[in-house]
């Protein structure tokens, strides 16, 4: 259980490179498919928002990996401070899941239905 758990810190949970590269997509999308340059604007500041959240997010993981491996590292493994941490981590994937689509409703706000479907195509 232990291992795994610091595998997950490590590799930082799996989902935080699957989501940036969906947000880089849809940041180019929207630079070609919204051509209101006001709207535009706006829905590339909630991409940039999403970003933001992303890149604390991968912070934070990596503040809380670092907090692990120094309880490996000194050999101390108190259950306590690793089932801290492990809370922790799950609340902050649950922060930023709900912050990321918060901001995804926003964004859809922002655009209508067909740039919405354009942005969201591939």
């Amino acid at each position: 259980m232990l291992i795994a758990l610091y595998t997950i810190f490590f590799l930082g949970g799996g989902f935080s490179l699957e989501i940036s590269g969906l947000i880089d997509e849809m940041e180019t999308s929207t630079k070609t498919v919204v051509v209101n340059e006001e709207r535009n604007k706006e829905a590339l500041s909630t991409i940039k928002a999403m970003q933001n959240r992303l890149k604390d997010h991968n912070k934070s993981v990596k503040q809380i990996s670092k907090t692990l491996g120094k309880e490996f590292a000194e050999h101390t493994h108190r259950s306590n401070e690793i089932d801290k941490l492990w809370d922790q981590y799950i609340d902050l994937n649950s922060d930023t899941t709900r912050d990321l689509i918060e901001l995804r409703f926003q964004l859809r706000d922002q655009l209508t239905p067909d740039e919405w479907d354009q942005v969201f195509s591939g």
